[in-house]
């Protein structure tokens, strides 16, 4: 909520009194540390987990708006005559993907369009990267709705857990009013959504109908085994009370599950389109746990607009902070994250809190920018499916020499444990370097069988010469050395990140995963590490939940309340529902001087406000 929306909650204060992705070739979304003992003698440049250093824009593409006057077979030539090709048509706007010749940057092409008369606008195609109480058997864990003070078992942010009793969003008091939302739909624009999740099965839109933009099919759950959001949708709409794991803020809800992002994140293109989707097809509430730093959209922008033309209320996150995963404050040049920096008036932005109601160190701030706080550490809802770790004890084999295996890498902080190449010894000889004229595979078998998607997350180190020697990761669902299948990753040079890929062609029994590194005759380089891998398993009816942390995550019980207060309240109109989300909120210490409101979100403040009567007016006796 942004000024003209700060307007409407001071009025509003005068009258009453009160007021929460990779693919070949890239490392990304996280720093990987190094002990300092040794980093000196390195060039391993660190990946930024935020998203300033992921691509910002689709590359050899743009999205050209032309004029409604023009006829397919107008755009198409006049497309071909600037060099570029019809990709495919977008919505019912006249709105084209163009791909560009290779010899065209995506910045001449804008340039060149533009200038045509027949063009409305062109631009880049954008890349963007989620007291009454249930019976539910996990629900003293989810301390956003009863914060007892309790310790959450399975959190990863160590600070406040345990937190502060009674910093919560009050659910409970909300819930001796209303808890069921069914009449709501409420769009997750996201990653694929475990629908047949145990506690989400029986609260999806149309039986787990949706949409997946990214594969251009009916299926929302992709085969890529992202966890994002099936986890943003427990949140918003986990059954409540059915006796079995948690509860959403709305105990029964309609979830729409529509997919955006792949593991490589997702692009304006698939987001406007979803955005589109869900304002035409019902949609009440839209939660993106999404953003990008690649600059000011206006195809998205206008895409908010339009869910707001259908009275739909958009909930967004504000982002996880800079390349060291510290919160930013977004409302500063060059920091700006949208769709969190956009200026609609439907549109509402989440910073993360902790257990205590402080702000989450990783969380961005924005006076004019982000509205309000909502718990995103330590938060526990739906996962899709088992989690494997990988320890490297045993069973994987080697094609060639150089690689080594060991149960604690010292050279690494925390000394995980690790497979490297050279094996004598990358963990604790820095000035080593691999074998020339190498080609050796480790490689293990994993079994993926009955499982309906699965994705592959490790962390990796890498430091090979560059354009000549490169480390490369395979999978195979024959089994086998699978180095004769096309590489998942490929990479040549120095970096270092967290790798995530897709499972999807190798959900057999017999699927082996393997990382290969191969050099020249030539010159070598320090090698390769790669630990804390997981496979992340997406299985039919998981019962599986897990605690994460992100403005991705506190997104969802500010969308969760916007559907609450629409349910309790069909009358309301999208500014209703907004107004009552910022002037029913809780003042908060760390959000005075880091929101446009300092409240942090509260679901029954929220269904206390009243909102001011309109076109009333009193005459004197």
């Amino acid at each position: 909520m942004k000024n003209k929306k700060i307007a409407l909650s001071i009025t509003t204060a005068l009258i009453l009194g009160f007021i929460s992705i990779t693919g070949a070739g890239s490392l990304s979304a996280v720093q990987v540390n190094v002990s300092p003992a040794n980093t000196d003698t390195r060039n391993v440049q660190p990946i930024s987990r935020s998203s300033a250093s992921r691509p910002t824009m689709v590359a050899g593409e743009i999205l050209v708006k032309f004029k409604n006057t023009l006829s397919a077979n107008n755009v198409s030539e006049l497309v071909y005559g600037m060099g570029g090709s019809v990709e495919k048509k977008i919505g019912n706007h006249n709105l084209r993907v163009v791909t560009l010749p290779a010899n065209m940057s995506v910045q001449q092409a804008v340039s060149n369009f533009a200038a045509d008369s027949n063009v409305v606008h062109a631009q880049p195609n954008y890349l963007y990267y989620p007291s009454l109480v249930p019976n539910d058997a996990e629900y003293d864990q989810v301390w956003g709705l009863n914060n007892a003070g309790q310790t959450i078992d399975t959190g990863s942010y160590p600070i406040n857990n345990p937190g502060s009793a009674g910093s919560d969003m009050d659910a409970e008091l909300a819930w001796d009013i209303i808890t069921d939302c069914s009449a709501i739909v409420v769009a997750v624009i996201d990653t694929s959504i475990n629908y047949t999740h145990e506690d989400l099965a029986s609260n999806m839109w149309a039986g787990g109908a949706g949409f997946d933009f990214v594969d251009n099919d009916d299926d929302p759950m992709a085969t890529d085994g992202q966890i994002h959001g099936t986890h943003v949708a427990g949140t918003i709409g986990a059954r409540g009370n059915n006796g079995a794991g948690t509860t959403g803020v709305c105990w029964q809800v309609q979830i729409m599950a529509l997919r955006v992002l792949g593991p490589n994140g997702g692009s304006t293109t698939e987001v406007i389109q979803a955005i589109e989707f869900a304002a035409d097809n019902g949609a009440h509430v839209i939660n993106m746990s999404l953003g990008g730093a690649g600059g000011f959209d206006p195809l998205f922008s206008d895409s908010i607009t339009y869910a707001r033309d259908r009275d739909v209320v958009v909930v967004v996150a504000a982002g996880n902070g800079d390349v060291n995963g510290i919160g930013i404050d977004t409302d500063a040049a060059g920091n700006a994250i949208y769709p969190c920096n956009f200026t609609q008036d439907n549109l509402v932005c989440v910073a993360a809190l902790d257990q205590a109601y402080s702000l989450a160190d990783f969380s961005n701030t924005g006076t004019t920018s982000v509205d309000v706080g909502a718990p995103g550490t330590n938060v526990l809802s739906t996962w899709p499916g088992t989690t494997v770790s990988e320890s490297f004890a045993s069973d994987w084999l080697q094609a060639g020499s150089g690689w080594g295996i060991t149960s604690a890498c010292a050279r690494i902080t925390g000394s995980p444990a690790a497979l490297y190449n050279p094996a004598n010894d990358w963990c604790n000889t820095p000035s080593s370097t691999y074998a020339n004229d190498s080609d050796a595979t480790m490689y293990k078998n994993f079994n993926l069988d009955g499982v309906l998607a699965a994705e592959l997350t490790v962390l990796g180190i890498i430091e090979t010469e560059s354009d000549l020697d490169s480390v490369r990761i395979y999978a195979d669902a024959a089994g086998g050395n699978p180095n004769t299948t096309v590489p998942l990753f490929d990479f040549s040079g120095a970096g270092q990140g967290r790798i995530a890929l897709s499972l999807a062609t190798c959900l057999t029994s017999t699927c082996t995963v393997g990382v290969r590194l191969t050099s020249d005759a030539l010159n070598a380089d320090a090698g390769a590490a790669f630990f804390n891998m997981e496979i992340q398993r997406v299985e039919n009816n998981s019962i599986v939940y897990q605690s994460i942390n992100g403005t991705s995550m506190a997104s969802p019980n500010v969308a969760g309340i916007a559907a609450l207060v629409r349910a309790y309240n069909p009358q309301y109109n999208y500014l209703d529902t907004v107004n009552a989300i910022l002037a029913g909120g809780q003042n908060t210490p760390a959000l005075a001087s880091t929101t446009t409101t300092g409240m942090a979100a509260n679901a029954m403040g929220s269904l206390s406000f009243i909102n001011p009567p309109t076109g009333v007016s009193a005459t004197s006796p």
